[in-house]
């Protein structure tokens, strides 16, 4: 079992929780392509959210690795943000236009700012949106893969 601030459990949940923070907690950044905005308001958004998450991982966080984890989460989600920004320059460039997810109305999976950790054409792990995996449910952590019994 995974602790809230383990590896594993912030590569499964600290891009969705980011993005929903400043998605759901702005309502300039609630609708689906308000995504490319998001650099119009990080200043005043993006550090606060930095602070929930930190807060939220130091009240779960054991005494002795306090600082460090905080620490930890602070770099992960600030490079997130500096990710976040990458994906709407590379869009301008190319004149796109991304949402947060293909649930949005209006979107597809291929312009979704969010994505599934199962997908058929998963972006590269160069590309900065490769860092926006967001699982719909528990079932989305792994690939189904078959078992065989001996009987």
């Amino acid at each position: 079992m995974a602790t809230p601030n383990s590896g594993p459990a912030l590569d499964r949940g600290l891009a969705g929780m980011l993005v929903a923070l400043l998605r759901l907690g702005a309502p300039e950044l609630t609708p689906p392509g308000a995504a490319m905005d998001f650099g119009l308001h990080r200043d005043a958004l993006g550090q606060a959210a930095v602070d929930t998450l930190v807060q939220r991982a130091l009240e779960h966080a054991a005494t002795s690795n306090a600082e460090e984890l905080s620490e930890h989460v602070r770099l992960r989600a600030r490079k997130l943000l500096d990710r976040w920004e990458e994906v709407i320059a590379e869009a301008r460039e190319s004149g796109a236009r991304r949402t947060y997810s293909g649930f949005d109305l209006g979107s597809k999976w291929t312009t979704a700012f969010l994505h599934p950790p199962i997908e058929k054409h998963p972006p590269r792990p160069e590309q900065p949106e490769s860092h926006f995996v967001a699982p719909m449910s528990l079932r989305d952590m792994e690939p189904t893969v078959p078992l065989w019994l001996p009987g």
